[in-house]
């Protein structure tokens, strides 16, 4: 996994999440929606609408008790690779990490936030990049990387 990788997970993680908490919201939608059926001599199908209520909100029960474990996956990542760049010694190469891969920043915002040109702030975080591989290769954060990836669902 390079550098970049590495910090793109905090991202990915985060839409993951979000993706999953559309689905529960898109899931309580239907369950506001969901009415019974009525056959052509006036009664309503047996247990239809208990059944499909029953059925959707346990899919809402499910799908909020995995959003809380990747919610608390994405902390422990985030704490993780956060502890990593607390070695960074650069204070430009860690603001220009800390704007784009946590608070996701376009490169141009992070230029004008930083006071640099956009060619400048591309240099910094070519070094900022450079700065992380040598971190993880010595070790300072394999043993965090090696546990955020067993713990973690693929993406």
């Amino acid at each position: 996994m390079t550098a970049k990788e590495y910090l793109r997970q905090i991202e990915l993680y985060d839409t993951h999440i979000k993706n999953k908490l559309d689905e529960v919201a898109d899931l309580r939608s239907m369950v506001m929606h969901i009415t019974s059926t009525l056959r052509p001599d006036g009664s309503t199908a047996k247990g239809g609408v208990s059944d499909k209520v029953g059925n959707t909100v346990a899919k809402i029960v499910d799908m909020e008790a995995e959003i809380n474990a990747d919610i608390d996956r994405f902390v422990d990542l985030k704490r993780d690779i956060s502890e990593l760049l607390d070695h960074i010694t650069d204070p430009d190469e860690l603001r220009l990490l800390h704007l784009r891969y946590f608070q996701y920043k376009q490169w141009e915002e992070i230029a004008v936030d930083m006071n640099y040109t956009y060619r400048n702030v591309c240099y910094i975080h070519s070094r900022a990049l450079q700065s992380v591989s040598k971190l993880l290769e010595s070790g300072e954060g394999h043993e965090q990387e090696n546990q955020n990836r067993s713990s973690r669902p693929s993406l």
